[in-house]
């Protein structure tokens, strides 16, 4: 758990990181097309535990908003 966690943390500081290039319009447009990557990768349920290994599920709204949760339904 320890371990997953510092990679979530990680993971969060290298996203900002990147994100700080883009202005507030980039990153919604960004948002939305990651959105529509990852639901038309989802396949199923098997490829949504794929995907979403270590996710942060506060990131993504799950399961409400989780564009990968969504297409599996």
């Amino acid at each position: 758990r320890r371990v997953a966690q510092a990679a979530a943390r990680a993971r969060g500081r290298a996203v900002h990181r990147a994100l700080q290039a883009l202005d507030a319009g980039e990153q919604r447009a960004l948002a939305g097309l990651l959105e529509k990557m990852l639901a038309a990768e989802t396949t199923g349920p098997v490829s949504s535990r794929v995907i979403c290994r270590l996710c942060d599920p506060d990131a993504c709204g799950h399961p409400q908003r989780c564009p990968v949760t969504q297409a599996v339904r």
